[in-house]
C-alpha cells in the first residue's frame, strides 16, 4: 500500500460506518438510557446479549464480538505472557509517551478538546485507557471467558457516540481536521500502542525479546480490526507497523495550544499521582528522552534534574537499563506498578492487577526493600542493631526472597546513606563502604564511582545527587 499524502488525507474523511449507523439509530430511537443500562450488563465475551435490545444492536453485538479468522491464538497468548511480564511498563508508557504522540497531532487531538474528554476529567480518561489495555491484553482477555472483546465493542460505540455528539454540535472543521476519530487517527492510535510504545521503552533501556514484541503487535493488529480499523490498513509485520507509524506522525505532527493544554493536564495528573518528592520530574524526563527535545519543548514539557542526571557519566558507564532494574526495583518499574495498581485503579474501583514479577520488581512493588536500607543506615549511625531490628531485617529478607548477597548490597547502600547524611565523610566511613561494597560483589566501576564521590571527605550537591541515584541500582 502506498502511504502517500493522498492516501492519508483520504483516510481522514473515513470513519466507522458500521458502528456509526448503530449509534445514529439508537439516538433516533430515543431509548438511550435503557440501551446504555443493558450494554453495561454485558461484560463477558461469551455472555448472551439481552433480548430486549433493538434487533439491529442485538445482531451487531453478536456479529462483532469475534476475532478475525486469521488470528492464531498461540500468538495472542504469547502477547498475554509478554504483558504479564511487562504490563506495568507498557501501560505507563502508553499513558505517557503514547498519549503525547497523539496530543502532538493537533488535528486528531481536537476530538479531546472539543468533547472535553480529557481536559475536564484527566484522571478517569487515563485510568480508563490503562484499564482497557489491561482487559484486552491480559491472559484470556480475548477468549470466551474474558471480557476484552466486549470492552472493545463498548469503546467502539463510545467513539461513534463522540462522532455523533461532535457532528450535531456543529462546530467541527471537517476540511481542516478531517472527520472526528477517523481511520488515520484510529490506525495511528493502534500502532502507537502496538509498536511505538515498544520503541519508546527500548529507548529507556528496557530489554524485550523480538518474539514478544512481534506477538504484541500481532495482538494489537487483531484489536485494531475488531475496533473498526479497516483490515487492509493494518500492517502484518511489526517493523512495517513502526515504519507506517512514523509516516503518520510525520503527516500529522503539529502542536497547537490544545496540544499544550492536554499535555499540561497529563503532567499534572502524574505529578499528583506519584507520592513524595524524589521522583518529581521522572515522567518529564522519560518523555523528553523518548520524544526528543524539540517536540517536548513544543509541547512545553519542562526539563528537570532527572534529564541532566541521565546524561552524566554515571549513566554512560552503567547504562540506563541498569538504572531501571536495580536490586530493590527501578524508577520506571516502581512508577509503572504504582500507576497500574495504585491511584488509576482506585479511580475505577478495580481490584489490583496480577503481574508476574521478578524478586527485584516484587520488592519495588511492596516498597519494603526501602525498610532494609533504612535499618542498615540506622545500624551504621548507631553502631549496632537491637534484637528487634535484627528480627525485622530477617523477616524482610524472607518476605522479599533476598539472598545474602543482596542483603550485603543493602548494607552497603545503608552505609552510603549514613555517610552522606553529614557534610563531612570520615575516612573510616569510606573504608567501611569500600569493604562492604567488595563483600557485596558490586561491579568495580560502581565501587569506583562511589569512592570517587567520597574520597575528599566532602560531598557536594552533584555528588550527593549522583550517590542518591546510585542507591536505586547499585
Amino acid at each position: 500500500m502506498e502511504w502517500d499524502e493522498e492516501t492519508l488525507s483520504a483516510l481522514r474523511l473515513r470513519m466507522d460506518p458500521s458502528a456509526d449507523e448503530i449509534v445514529n439509530r439508537i439516538a433516533k430511537g430515543g431509548a438511550i438510557e435503557e440501551t446504555n443500562r443493558m450494554l453495561r450488563s454485558i461484560i463477558m465475551n461469551h455472555q448472551e446479549v439481552p433480548s430486549g435490545l433493538p434487533s439491529y444492536l442485538y445482531d451487531w453485538l453478536n456479529e462483532s464480538c469475534q476475532l478475525p479468522d486469521w488470528v492464531d491464538m498461540e500468538r495472542i497468548r504469547g502477547a498475554n505472557k509478554f504483558f504479564r511480564e511487562d504490563g506495568p511498563s507498557i501501560s505507563l508508557f502508553a499513558c505517557t509517551t503514547g498519549f503525547l504522540w497523539m496530543y502532538a497531532c493537533a488535528n486528531g487531538s481536537k476530538v479531546l478538546s472539543k468533547s472535553r474528554r480529557l481536559s475536564e476529567d484527566t484522571e478517569r480518561r487515563i485510568a480508563e485507557t490503562a484499564q482497557f489495555i489491561l482487559e484486552v491484553s491480559q491472559k484470556g482477555g480475548l477468549e470466551p471467558d474474558g471480557g476484552g472483546l466486549r470492552m472493545i465493542q463498548k469503546v467502539r460505540l463510545m467513539h461513534s457516540s463522540i462522532r455523533w455528539f461532535i457532528h450535531n454540535k456543529g462546530d467541527w472543521d471537517y476540511e481542516t481536521w478531517g472527520a472526528p476519530i477517523n481511520q488515520e487517527d484510529m490506525l495511528g492510535t493502534i500502532m502507537v500502542i502496538g509498536a511505538q510504545v515498544l520503541e519508546d521503552m527500548q529507548k529507556m533501556g528496557i530489554k524485550m525479546k523480538k518474539k514478544h514484541m512481534d506477538d504484541w503487535w500481532y495482538l494489537w493488529r487483531a484489536i485494531g480490526e475488531v475496533m473498526g480499523v479497516e483490515p487492509e490498513l493494518l500492517p502484518v509485520e511489526r517493523e512495517e507497523a513502526s515504519r507506517v507509524t512514523r509516516i503518520i506522525l510525520d503527516h500529522q505532527l503539529q502542536v497547537d495550544q490544545d496540544s499544550i493544554d492536554l499535555t499540561r493536564s497529563l503532567l499534572d495528573f502524574f505529578e499528583v499521582m506519584i507520592p513524595g518528592k524524589i521522583f518529581d520530574g521522572v515522567i518529564n524526563s522519560i518523555i523528553r528522552q523518548t520524544m526528543g527535545k524539540e517536540l517536548s519543548d513544543k509541547l512545553e514539557v519542562p526539563s528537570t534534574r532527572w534529564e541532566r542526571i541521565i546524561g552524566r557519566k554515571t549513566f554512560k558507564i552503567l547504562g540506563f537499563a541498569d538504572f531501571i532494574s536495580g536490586p530493590f526495583g527501578g524508577i520506571v518499574e516502581r512508577l509503572a506498578i504504582s500507576f497500574v495498581n495504585g491511584k488509576s485503579r482506585k479511580i475505577l474501583n478495580k481490584e489490583p492487577a496480577e503481574f508476574s514479577m521478578s524478586n527485584n520488581l516484587r520488592s519495588a512493588f511492596q516498597r519494603k526493600s526501602l525498610e532494609v536500607i533504612d535499618a542498615f543506615e540506622l545500624m551504621w549511625e548507631d553502631g549496632q542493631l537491637s534484637e528487634e531490628e535484627v528480627h525485622h531485617l530477617n523477616e524482610l529478607q524472607q518476605q522479599l526472597a533476598l539472598s545474602d548477597k543482596e542483603m550485603k548490597r543493602f548494607a552497603t547502600l545503608g552505609a552510603i546513606n549514613a555517610a552522606i547524611s553529614d557534610e563531612v565523610v570520615e575516612p573510616k566511613e569510606i573504608e567501611l563502604i569500600r569493604t562492604l561494597a567488595q563483600e557485596a560483589e558490586l561491579p568495580d566501576e560502581k565501587i569506583s564511582l562511589i569512592l570517587d564521590a567520597l574520597k575528599d571527605g566532602r560531598v557536594d550537591a552533584d555528588e550527593r545527587e549522583m550517590l542518591n541515584h546510585l542507591l536505586g541500582h547499585a
